[in-house]
């Protein structure tokens, strides 16, 4: 009941946020009407290529675990997972599909949520260093209209917090708050999960060069936006590119908030907030926003189309079956 009304209450704020950008942006729906499907294959093209990185990345994690799973079967589960991020409310309803599958097949569940959650916070991580790379070489005052101590903040606030997941001393800290707080409900789960960790923090070399495929990852992510802009004819030169590259992973950030189904709305809504700092209309950054989710939503249905064919030929397995 209670997931339900929360549930109910992120659509009731995605799609009024929607409805109002939409009215007060109507000259949206004109650049909507004027993008050429065909001209979109290349944001298409980099977005896939992305999630064969970001498949490999999470491979990477779990197979370091010693999680004894075939890499394609890895590879198939994380196209599944990103089918069902678009599709189910949250945004880690598609983390919950593989990871119960892998759950299911190693018995290991609290290695692979773990690994799983590292694997978010070194793309978050890797996301906003992005940002402030690219606000390093624009070399403004206020770097795409965003002053340094924002990002600043941004970027440490994020980075510490992967620090922390990692960090054995600062999570016997936050078990302890936890149980103080909450008189420990679930924290035998939570030990065991930030127990797991020992098995990546042990080896930094592996995780620096994890998070060196994360900032790939999260590079041809914004990239895709970029290349949706040249598909819609905005107009791009370096300067513009790069100022992309710091606002496309604020946004990113912003949907992180669980407020709103899967950030619909809420992406659009800060979206036509910045842009027009680097000289995009907030019409124009509405309807870029639309057609870069719905490209990645298209490309998400080869996720649904392996979910499809695993479940036809009896491969998955979401929980374990009850002895006869």
């Amino acid at each position: 009941m209670r997931k339900g009304l929360i549930t109910g209450l992120r659509l009731l704020l995605s799609a009024v946020l929607l409805a109002w950008l939409l009215w007060a942006n109507r000259d949206s729906m004109d650049r909507l009407q004027e993008v050429r499907v065909a001209r979109l294959w290349p944001a298409a093209l980099v977005f896939a290529v992305s999630t064969l990185l970001g498949g490999l990345q999470w491979t990477l994690i779990l197979r370091r675990a010693e999680l004894r799973v075939h890499p394609g079967r890895l590879q198939a589960m994380y196209w599944v997972g990103l089918f069902f991020n678009n599709f189910l409310p949250g945004n880690v309803g598609g983390d919950i599909v593989k990871v119960s599958d892998v759950a299911v097949h190693t018995g290991q569940v609290a290695r692979t949520v773990a690994g799983t959650l590292l694997d978010r916070m070194l793309g978050l991580s890797a996301l906003v260093c992005v940002a402030f790379a690219a606000a390093a070489l624009l070399g403004d005052q206020t770097p795409a209209g965003l002053p340094w101590w924002a990002l600043i903040v941004l970027v440490t606030g994020v980075c510490l917090a992967s620090a922390a997941l990692l960090s054995g001393r600062l999570g016997r800290f936050f078990l302890a708050l936890l149980e103080r707080l909450r008189g420990g409900p679930g924290s035998g789960r939570i030990a065991s999960m930030l127990g797991e960790l020992r098995t990546w923090r042990a080896d930094k070399a592996f995780v620096l060069r994890v998070a060196l495929l994360a900032f790939l990852v999260q590079s041809l992510r914004v990239l895709t936006h970029v290349m949706v802009a040249s598909a819609m004819d905005i107009e791009l030169d370096a300067t513009r590119i790069l100022q992309l590259y710091v606002l496309v992973p604020v946004l990113g950030v912003a949907v992180v908030l669980p407020i709103s189904f899967n950030g619909l709305g809420v992406r659009e809504f800060v979206a036509t907030r910045l842009m027009p700092e680097v000289g995009i209309a907030a019409e124009t950054a509405l309807a870029m926003q639309l057609v870069t989710y719905l490209v990645q939503v298209a490309v998400s249905l080869v996720g649904g189309l392996v979910f499809v064919v695993m479940l036809l030929q009896g491969r998955l397995r979401l929980r374990r079956e009850s002895p006869k």
